[in-house]
């Protein structure tokens, strides 16, 4: 019998929520005053100024550090960003705990 853990590691709503959970503690690790920064974005990595999602993670970090208006700053979508992934955990968490079923 496969136990609970191996089941939800399974779903990949699971693996889903971890990705996220990691990628927000992290940010929430970061701190977002250092100047130097690696990025995995292909347009900065392409050698152009700005791309649309540029400073997003770095407006996450400062908005889990509590502030508010270097965050806006960095990236206006940086506040809803971390709201829309924050419920996108929660719901599958709620999912994978209402669907998951006990042995008796």
């Amino acid at each position: 019998m496969k136990s609970a853990v191996y089941i939800a590691w399974r779903n990949t709503g699971f693996k889903e929520a971890m990705i996220w959970l990691m990628a927000l503690l992290a940010l929430a690790i970061y701190s977002p005053i250092n100047d130097v920064h690696i990025t995995i974005c292909p347009l900065a990595l392409a050698g152009f100024e700005h791309c649309p999602g540029c400073g997003l993670g770095r407006s996450i970090s400062y908005f889990l550090h509590g502030n508010l208006n270097a965050s806006f700053h960095a990236h206006w979508l940086g506040i809803p960003a971390t709201f829309l992934l924050s419920w996108r955990i929660i719901s599958v968490f709620h999912k994978i705990i209402k669907t998951q079923t006990t042995p008796l």
